[in-house]
């Protein structure tokens, strides 16, 4: 991946237009003031919006095209979720480590499976994404101030099995924040490997493939403390990574050995390339 500046100073155009949706949402600094998580998911099927509320325990739906609020649903310490593959189950970890299940058109609670229940001795679960392979990535281990401490558990459980992979149980590379300090959870494109981002010196971003256990690791903040928010647009090309002064772009590339890379020279950080 080769990292350059992308961050733009000018204003949105003068067509751009915003409207607000009041939710009475509280934001508590503990989870939102240096690494925020993003509490918003978009579902393209029904055009809609649904937001994690936290502090009033529910998911608020937005309808997109209308801009207005049509409904909420009932989820204690409702947190970070994702939705499946085939838009059929938004996945909604919380506060409480319960996930829940929610049906996108009907706007309701499918499931609900405990955080006891989840793995063979449980697992509580803050944030989830959801693998291309049916399983699903737990991210839990929260710290006690959230937005500085981060996790420092991820779990990867099959619902059909029960199964739970804890990862980096075989090992675990130098700077790869699997058990230590995560602050960014996402997943590539493809929903093929796990992206994590580390909230220590150096801003690690790691690649961790969780069918086979390789990770790739690289410093996108030598000289500062934590990774800005990486975000994955639908081509998987690039990965944008925000952090307090810019923004920079993360490329995909391969070496010769046809082996991921990720690389970097942007504008404050020194060139660098690590191979898996």
């Amino acid at each position: 991946m080769r990292l350059k500046s992308a961050c733009s100073k000018d204003h949105p155009p003068a067509i751009a237009r915003i409207r607000y949706v009041q939710t009475d949402t509280q934001w508590d600094t503990s989870f939102f003031n240096f690494f925020p998580q993003i509490l918003i998911l978009y579902h393209f099927n029904t055009h809609r919006f649904f937001l994690s509320d936290t502090s009033l325990n529910q998911v608020v739906v937005i309808d997109a095209k209308t801009e207005a609020r049509i409904g909420q649903i009932p989820v204690p310490g409702a947190f970070v979720g994702d939705i499946s593959p085939d838009q059929s189950t938004i996945y909604i970890g919380t506060q409480v480590g319960d996930l829940y299940e929610i049906d996108p058109v009907a706007m309701a609670v499918k499931a609900r499976i405990p955080a006891v229940q989840i793995g063979p001795r449980g697992f509580p679960t803050y944030e989830v994404r959801a693998l291309a392979d049916g399983r699903l990535a737990l991210l839990s281990g929260e710290g006690g101030i959230p937005a500085v401490d981060g996790f420092s558990a991820v779990g990867i459980w099959d619902p059909a099995t029960n199964d739970l992979l804890i990862a980096g149980s075989a090992g675990v590379q130098s700077g790869c924040a699997l058990q230590d300090h995560i602050v960014e959870f996402s997943l590539t494109a493809d929903r093929s490997r796990i992206l994590l981002g580390s909230g220590v010196s150096g801003g690690t971003l790691c690649s961790y493939d969780p069918a086979t256990g390789s990770q790739v690791v690289a410093e996108t903040n030598p000289s500062g403390i934590g990774i800005g928010q990486i975000l994955v647009p639908p081509d998987g090309k690039e990965i944008p990574r925000c952090g307090w002064v810019k923004c920079d772009r993360l490329r995909c590339s391969k070496s010769a050995a046809d082996r991921p890379v990720l690389s970097g020279n942007g504008l404050e950080f020194p060139p660098f390339l690590i191979e898996q």
